[in-house]
């Protein structure tokens, strides 16, 4: 097990100035099979010159939400929310992360984040709303991470807290891939059903989504190759004791780079 958290181990959408922050940690690493070094969780775990998992914490030095409140219940994005000084990670995580990516020699970079890096934005009435919880209330910060990932050999980046799957690839500003990203569905915990039909309809605005399972149960299962990676969104209905899981949707990525292939 390489455990981290989600924000709900402390409290629903927490930052670095929650009062809860200091017990639900302590629990936590009472309770889980981790160490903890610093201000935060970040950790880099490595198998052999396979993988390099790089595990980030992006809730304890982050910027405060921005955006201005717009319909539907989302966010719209404005200037605050663009600014080029905000950051997911902070300055010593951030260069932390740069560090271990342009130094690795490992086959594959993992890189693990609690939220969503991939753009899940849509456009409507003139705005662009999104969840500012997720990397999209951060679009410096992600230019910043995705620079970061193109030194990487060969960088894939994992996800959680959407309760959806979700299969992306990350651009650079010259529109090249950088990177595959994937998203598992939660293993029990229930979505409202508004939430994953705006999940599911996102592929719509967003071309790089190229596979996303809304409100569905289950995780994403990876089998790493020396040349190639191939993720299965695995899904399975949490209710039923008889329940057998299946594969929705698998995805091959390539360590030459490009978009994975989709299949399913």
């Amino acid at each position: 097990w390489v455990v981290t958290r989600d924000d709900n181990d402390v409290t629903n959408g927490w930052g670095p100035d929650s009062d809860l922050r200091a017990p639900a940690e302590q629990a936590l690493v009472e309770h889980h099979p981790m160490r903890r070094s610093g201000d935060d969780l970040r950790r880099a775990i490595g198998w052999g010159d396979l993988a390099d998992l790089l595990l980030v914490d992006v809730r304890p030095h982050r910027s405060p939400r921005a955006g201005r409140e717009a319909s539907l219940g989302a966010v719209a994005a404005d200037a605050s929310l663009r600014a080029d000084d905000r950051t997911m990670l902070g300055p010593e995580q951030e260069t932390w992360l740069g560090e271990r990516l342009g130094a690795s020699n490992a086959r594959w970079q993992l890189v693990a984040s609690q939220v969503m890096v991939g753009d899940l934005s849509v456009e409507l009435g003139g705005d662009t709303l999104l969840n500012n919880d997720q990397w999209d209330g951060y679009p410096a910060a992600r230019r910043r991470l995705v620079d970061q990932l193109r030194a990487a050999p060969a960088p894939i980046v994992l996800a959680g807290d959407l309760h959806s799957g979700v299969i992306d690839v990350l651009r650079d500003g010259d529109g090249e891939v950088v990177a595959t990203a994937l998203v598992p569905p939660s293993l029990s915990s229930a979505v409202d059903d508004r939430i994953a039909t705006a999940v599911s309809a996102a592929p719509l605005f967003r071309s790089d989504l190229l596979e996303v399972r809304g409100g569905v149960n289950g995780w994403v299962e990876l089998t790493v190759g020396p040349e190639r990676t191939r993720a299965e969104i695995v899904v399975i209905d949490a209710i039923d004791p008889a329940a057998e899981p299946t594969v929705a949707v698998s995805a091959l990525i390539d360590r030459a780079g490009g978009p994975p292939t989709v299949t399913g």
